[in-house]
């Protein structure tokens, strides 16, 4: 059972790095807009089970529910891993065995992305079980041996295996084992340097790293784990509304699909 798990800012502190351009209300109303996207974005998606927004806000709470989807109030420990966490657990104690965790901020996410995230982490499309291993990359950051060497930007992904020294019981001999390896999907940010969408299975046991560096520390995550993975490089995922610069992008590719629509 796969759940989709969206985590929202409370309106008021979201979005501030676009105070220059939006005033308060403006940055509450686009954030509104987009999780109501967003929802019916992965409503659309047949894998998809359930979805859950996690928030403090008990206005984007109550907005969720009336669109069908479950939601959870952050806990009082801050930060984003330990929400997340938080509600691994949740959807686990349901019975969901995979995860898609999306940010609420990805005005241009399609189903077709959403498809190419869950698509990618079907063992019939390649993952296979091999030898890896793991190792410091010059700059400093960590990755995973060949995917510097490998990765394609044009949006294909790679598939890799990973770290060989930890297989957790999932190398599989046959399809119904491979079924159950433990797998995870990662589409960064256009800077690839944050982490935009994850899919992992199973639901628990993944340490998430959201924050600077987040998509080679969650790379690292997976070869720690043995999980088998694969990079993707969906336009609709990588493109987020962080910066004054995301904005303009956004208004010029917004106003150009709402014209180009038949009235």
């Amino acid at each position: 059972m796969l759940w989709a798990i969206i985590p929202v800012k409370p309106l008021r502190e979201s979005k501030s790095r676009l105070s220059g351009v939006l005033s308060p209300d403006e940055r509450a109303e686009l954030t509104r807009f987009v999780l109501q996207r967003t929802l019916r974005i992965l409503r659309q998606v047949e894998a998809v089970d359930q979805i859950m927004v996690v928030s403090r806000d008990p206005g984007l709470l109550k907005m969720a529910r009336q669109t069908g989807a479950m939601t959870l109030v952050e806990g009082s420990r801050p930060g984003l891993n330990v929400a997340l966490t938080r509600a691994a657990y949740v959807a686990a104690a349901q019975r969901a065995t995979s995860l898609l965790i999306l940010p609420s901020d990805l005005p241009l996410l399609t189903v077709a992305d959403v498809q190419m995230m869950l698509t990618g982490a079907n063992p019939a499309n390649g993952l296979r079980p091999g030898n890896g291993y793991y190792q410091e990359h010059t700059n400093g950051h960590p990755h995973l041996n060949g995917y510097h060497n490998g990765h394609s930007p044009k949006g294909n992904g790679i598939i890799r295996p990973s770290f060989s020294g930890q297989s957790n019981g999932n190398q599989a001999t046959n399809g119904q084992q491979q079924t159950a390896a433990a797998t995870m999907t990662i589409c960064p940010d256009h800077h690839e340097d944050g982490t935009n969408a994850l899919y992992i299975r199973p639901a628990t046991g993944f340490t998430f790293h959201y924050g600077v560096g987040s998509f080679h520390k969650h790379l690292q995550e997976a070869a720690r784990l043995g999980m088998f993975y694969r990079i993707i490089h969906a336009p609709g995922i990588k493109f987020d509304l962080d910066t004054e610069s995301d904005w303009q992008t956004y208004q010029t590719v917004f106003y150009r699909e709402k014209a180009t629509q038949p009235s």
